[in-house]
């Protein structure tokens, strides 16, 4: 049997604890430890590993002999989070690994980039690409040819068109759905329940059947 990879969890939160249990499914990787911002948390134990600091010990645990990490922690809407503890993980010397929970469906012609964690029951159908570091939850749906950004987050149920574009850092709400051949803007939102029809520009927040603008 092949050893599994060490790999710690940067965020213990929600997001990071069902990341936790993809990981204890896949058999892929072994938790070594969590690092999270919360005083409170450090000292416990999530999901059977301590919570053991915040991020400024990742230099540590790299010297440890650590060198897999991934972001426990979600997004709606602003990446900006997201993509720092990227860059401050990576710079450290980790590597963000591609994370898939093994229920997951996705086609062998697909291309899924590093850092992206797939979660159960998702499905990625052909002729998809998926950038770094996004996050495909719970049953999100992404049909053929698409084209998904960086630091995208597809929130639980949403439902992606063959042949959609999607900018990166966007967020697709939950249970949202996109028709095909739409194309969404960088770092644009698109609300829970919403059902697009037509293309949603660059940080621009959409909802409703069918989607429309927020007037803030």
């Amino acid at each position: 049997f092949m050893k599994s990879t060490a790999i710690i969890g940067l965020g213990a939160g929600g997001h990071g604890r069902v990341i936790a249990d993809i990981i204890a499914r896949s058999g892929d990787y072994v938790l070594h430890a969590w690092l999270d911002q919360n005083p409170k948390l450090h000292g416990t134990t999530v999901c059977g590993s301590n919570v053991v600091g915040e991020d400024s010990m990742l230099v540590e645990l790299y010297s440890n002999d650590v060198r897999c990490a991934f972001i426990g922690l979600g997004s709606i809407g602003d990446a900006g989070l997201r993509r720092r503890i990227a860059a401050n993980t990576l710079e450290a010397g980790f590597s963000l690994p591609t994370i898939t929970d093994p229920t997951a469906l996705i086609s062998i012609n697909s291309d899924i980039d590093t850092g992206t964690c797939v979660f159960p029951h998702a499905i990625v159908n052909p002729e998809c690409y998926i950038g770094r570091c996004s996050i495909i939850n719970t049953r999100a749906t992404v049909e053929h040819h698409c084209q998904i950004g960086e630091f995208c987050h597809l929130a639980p149920g949403s439902i992606i068109g063959g042949e959609c574009t999607i900018g990166n850092g966007a967020h697709i709400g939950i249970g949202a759905v996109l028709k095909e051949g739409i194309s969404v803007g960088e770092n644009a939102i698109i609300g829970a329940g919403a059902v697009v029809i037509s293309d949603v520009a660059s940080d621009l927040t959409v909802a409703g059947v069918p989607a429309k603008p927020l007037l803030h």
